[in-house]
């Protein structure tokens, strides 16, 4: 994938300073959702109803997802807002958030 991003262990959990709510975190955090729920990009994008380069874009950080999209993937996966936007996993469903933790394993 030429456009995976490097890790950063500010991107998952809430921070006070807000450095978890850059673009970038969030794209991390969409594409760890994905990835947890076993999607390619263009499954994903299909399911959620985002156009799949809308959706690369925004796994990129090179635009911040609105909250229309992020709604549509709230309804398919269960994850919440408090996720996406700030890195909360208390809001992620137990499973995707076993799979999460693996995947940050393995970054």
């Amino acid at each position: 994938m030429a456009s995976r991003l490097r890790f950063n262990a500010s991107w998952v959990g809430p921070k006070p300073d807000g450095t978890n709510t850059s673009r970038e975190a969030v794209g991390f955090r969409l594409r760890l959702t994905r990835e947890a729920s076993g999607f390619s990009q263009g499954e994903f994008a299909r399911l959620c109803r985002i156009g799949r380069t809308a959706l690369s874009n925004y796994e990129a950080g090179r635009r911040r997802i609105a909250i229309p999209a992020a709604l549509r993937i709230v309804k398919q996966t269960g994850v919440r807002l408090a996720w996406i936007y700030h890195g909360d996993r208390r809001f992620l469903p137990n499973v995707l958030s076993k799979r999460v933790v693996r995947l940050l394993r393995e970054e």
